[in-house]
C-alpha cells in the first residue's frame, strides 16, 4: 500500500526486476557507473526504462538519467523509439520543456541524461489538492500549451499529455512537459517506419477519441489531452469516467463531459467554454493551435487580474484580484505561484496515474472535499482532504511597494524644498 510515510522515502531497486549492467560503483552505497555518470540511486520505473539519479563527474552536476531496461534494449524498434524521445525533446527549445543534456549508449545500455527536476508532478499535487485555484490552472495551462505550440510547429505531437507528465518545479511550481517517449513526428516519412497502424498508444483517461480508436492523429490530440488535464484541475474530476477500461473508452467515444459550471460555478464562463471546446470529439471542432489557446488563457487571466471577467458571483459580491505574485531570488516575478517543496523525487515518476474519483459535488461556492474526502488513488492508497491551492506571496521589490514609493517621493520633495530655501537665503 502506498502511504505518505513510504512515498517520500528514496526508492530502492526492485530485485525482482532486471537491472542494467552498470559499471562498478565509485563509492559505497551507489549503484554503479554509466560512462561519465555515477549512478547514485533508482528513482522510478515506467514503460521501457528506469530513471536514476546520476552525477556528471565532468560538469559537477546531478542529472536524471533515463536508462532503457535490458529486455527492451535488444529490440531495435524499441531502441529507435527511445532514441527519438531524446531527439524530439532536444530539438524543442522552450522554457517549459525538460532540458536534454546527453543521449548515448554505453556497454549496450541506451540512456538519456536530462536536467534533474526538483518538485512534484502535477498528478502528485492533484492527489492532495484535487481542485486548483483558477489563476494557477490558467498559468499552468498557458505554460504547457505554449510549450506544445512550439513542439507542434516543429512537427512533433507529444501523444501522452497527462498530469504525471507535467512537472511543477520547486519552489514556485513552474510547469514543464516531460517524457516524449510516445512522441509522433507529424511528417509521415519520419513516422512510417516506427508506428503500427491501429495501435492504441497513450493514457486512456486523457487520450483523444481518435487516439483511442487507433486512427490517424495529429497535433490536435495534444489539445484534447490538455483539455482533459484542465478539466480535472478546475473540477477535481476526469471528464470521462468508467469502472473499467471498456467503460472509459465507451464514455470517451459516446458521452459528453458534465458541464464544468455544474461542478464548480466559480470557474469563469469563458474558461469553461474554452475547455469544453478543447474536448470536442471531432478534431476539426477544437481550437486548432495550442499557442492560440495559450493566448486565450492569458487574456482570461488578465481579465481576472483587472476584475473585468464575467463570473457567476453572488449578488453584491465584489470581484477581487485573485492572482498573487511571488518573486524568485533573482527578482523574476511568477504570477499565480504554486508552492512546491523540494524533494528527492524523479521527474519521471509516473508508474501510476491517479484517479481523482471525486465523489462530492460542488454546491454554490462550496468546493469538493468540504467536508468529504477526495483523491483516492487507483492502487487503494490513502485519501487526502481537499484543500485550496497553497500560495507563496513574497514581498514586493521596494520600487513596487506603494508605501515605500510614497515615502521616497515625500523625502525627495522635502529635500528639494530645503535646497530651495537655502538657495533663496543665499541670493538675498
Amino acid at each position: 500500500m502506498n502511504t505518505d510515510e513510504t512515498k517520500d522515502q528514496p526508492r530502492k531497486p526492485d530485485p525482482a526486476m532486471e537491472m542494467p549492467a552498470f559499471g562498478p560503483p565509485k563509492k559505497t552505497g551507489e549503484l554503479g557507473t554509466l560512462g561519465k555518470y555515477r549512478i547514485l540511486k533508482e528513482l522510478g520505473r515506467g514503460g521501457m526504462g528506469g530513471i536514476y539519479l546520476g552525477y556528471d563527474e565532468r560538469l559537477k552536476r546531478r542529472t536524471a538519467i533515463k536508462v532503457m531496461l535490458p529486455k527492451f534494449a535488444e529490440n531495435a524498434s524499441a531502441k529507435e523509439r527511445f532514441n527519438r524521445e531524446a531527439l524530439a525533446a532536444a530539438q524543442i527549445k522552450h522554457d517549459n520543456i525538460v532540458v536534454i543534456y546527453d543521449c548515448d549508449e554505453w556497454n549496450n545500455i541506451p540512456y538519456i541524461a536530462m536536467e534533474y527536476l526538483v518538485g512534484a508532478s502535477l498528478d502528485d499535487f492533484l492527489k492532495k489538492n484535487p481542485v486548483t485555484g483558477i489563476s494557477q490552472a490558467l498559468r499552468v495551462g498557458k505554460e504547457i500549451l505554449s510549450a506544445l505550440g512550439v513542439a507542434h510547429k516543429m512537427g512533433v505531437a507529444h501523444r501522452d499529455i497527462k498530469p504525471s507528465n507535467i512537472w511543477l518545479e520547486a519552489p514556485l511550481g513552474k510547469a514543464k512537459v516531460l517524457d516524449f517517449g510516445l512522441v509522433k513526428w507529424l511528417n509521415p516519412l519520419d513516422e512510417a517506419k516506427l508506428t503500427t497502424s491501429g495501435a492504441i498508444i497513450g493514457s486512456p483517461a486523457y487520450m483523444s477519441p481518435e487516439q483511442a480508436r487507433g486512427g490517424k492523429i495529429d497535433h490536435r490530440t495534444d489539445i484534447f489531452s490538455m483539455g482533459a488535464v484542465m478539466y480535472r484541475m478546475v473540477t477535481g474530476q476526469l471528464p470521462f469516467q468508467g469502472d473499467n477500461l471498456m467503460d472509459l473508452l465507451m464514455a470517451l467515444g459516446g458521452k459528453d463531459p458534465t458541464p464544468i459550471l455544474q461542478i464548480n460555478p466559480k470557474v469563469p464562463e469563458q474558461l469553461a467554454q474554452l475547455i469544453h471546446k478543447m474536448l470536442e470529439k471531432n478534431p476539426d471542432n477544437r481550437p486548432q493551435k495550442a499557442e492560440d489557446i495559450a493566448m486565450e488563457m492569458a487574456k482570461i487571466a488578465d481579465k481576472r487580474q483587472a476584475g473585468q471577467s464575467n463570473f457567476n458571483l453572488p449578488k453584491g459580491e465584489v470581484m477581487r484580484s485573485t492572482a498573487p505574485v511571488a518573486y524568485t531570488t533573482s527578482g523574476t516575478a511568477v504570477v499565480a505561484p504554486i508552492q512546491v517543496a523540494p524533494q528527492e523525487e524523479s521527474a519521471f515518476d509516473h508508474l501510476e496515474e491517479s484517479d481523482p474519483n471525486a465523489r462530492s459535488r460542488m454546491g454554490g461556492a462550496t468546493l469538493p472535499g468540504t467536508p468529504a474526502r477526495e483523491a483516492t488513488t487507483i492502487s487503494g492508497g490513502p485519501t487526502h482532504e481537499a484543500t485550496r491551492l497553497p500560495l507563496v506571496v513574497a514581498p514586493k521589490p521596494p520600487l513596487q511597494n506603494p508605501k515605500v514609493l510614497i515615502g521616497m517621493i515625500a523625502a525627495i520633495f522635502v529635500l528639494v524644498f530645503a535646497l530651495t530655501v537655502v538657495a533663496v537665503k543665499l541670493l538675498r
